[in-house]
C-alpha cells in the first residue's frame, strides 16, 4: 500500500500553459504546508499513448495524450495518496488560505464525505491584474438547459474524504455522474464557502485547436 498523505490537490488541464504557472503558485506553499502533494493532469500532445506519471520534488505530473477532463480527473484520483483528495482546474483562482479551510471545513462538519466551497466567476482579466469577481455561482454548476437530473458540482472546488473512492479503477465520468449526485442526494457533501476560488474561462479557441503542446521540459521549471 503506498504511503498516505495528509492532503492531494489535483490540477486538470487540457492548455497547462499559461495558465498553469498562475494555480501551481498559488497552491505550491499551502500544499507544501500541510505535507501534501499536488498532482497536475495534463492532456499532453507530446504524450505516448499511455499514461505516464513523473514525479519531482515538488510535484507530480500525469500526462495523457488528447484526454478529456473528466478522464484526466479520475486517473489522477488512482494514483493520488492524500486521506482527503481535492479537486481545482488551470483557470482559477485559489484562496491563500484554500487548502486551510478544506480542513476547516471538515473540522466543523466531520460527518462530511465532501466540503465544496465558494466558485466566482470572475472577469476575464490579465493573470497579473486582480480578478474583479462577478455573481458567485455559490456551490453548485448553472445548467445550460432545465434538466430533471440533479445538477453537477462545480469539480473546480471540491474536496473529498479518500473513503468515498473505489480501491479499483474508476471509470471516466464516474466522480460527475455517479458520485457527485449520490453524495449530493445522501446529504453526504457539505458547503463550506469560505473555501474560495475565482474562475476565469480564459480559453480563446475551442477543443484542440486552443491546447498547446507541452512537454516534460517546461514542467521542470518547477523542479
Amino acid at each position: 500500500m503506498m504511503d498516505r498523505l495528509p492532503l492531494s490537490v489535483i490540477v486538470t488541464t487540457i492548455e497547462p500553459w499559461p495558465d498553469l504557472v498562475h494555480i501551481l503558485e498559488a497552491l505550491q506553499p499551502q500544499v507544501t504546508a500541510f505535507g501534501g502533494e499536488i498532482i497536475v493532469a495534463a492532456s499532453d500532445l507530446a504524450a505516448p499513448e499511455e499514461r505516464v506519471v513523473v514525479d519531482t520534488p515538488r510535484m507530480r505530473w500525469l500526462r495523457q495524450r488528447d484526454a478529456t477532463i473528466p478522464w484526466l480527473r479520475a486517473m489522477a484520483v488512482e494514483i493520488a495518496r492524500g486521506e482527503v483528495i481535492a479537486t481545482i482546474e488551470d483557470d482559477c483562482i485559489a484562496a491563500d488560505d484554500w487548502c486551510a479551510e478544506i480542513f476547516r471545513g471538515f473540522a466543523r462538519h466531520p460527518l462530511a464525505r465532501a466540503i465544496t466551497g465558494l466558485t466566482r466567476d470572475a472577469e476575464c482579466a490579465p493573470f497579473d491584474a486582480a480578478p474583479e469577481p462577478r455573481a458567485p455561482t455559490r456551490w453548485l454548476s448553472v445548467q445550460a438547459r432545465p434538466s430533471a437530473s440533479p445538477p453537477l458540482f462545480l469539480n473546480a472546488n471540491i474536496a473529498y474524504q479518500r473513503s468515498v473512492f473505489p480501491p479499483a479503477t474508476i471509470p471516466t465520468g464516474w466522480i460527475e455522474r455517479d458520485l457527485n449526485p449520490r453524495l449530493m442526494r445522501e446529504g453526504g457533501v457539505v458547503p463550506h464557502e469560505e473555501m474560495v476560488v475565482d474562475r476565469r474561462n480564459r480559453r480563446g479557441l475551442p477543443g484542440r485547436a486552443g491546447r498547446l503542446p507541452t512537454g516534460l521540459t517546461l514542467f521542470e521549471e518547477y523542479d
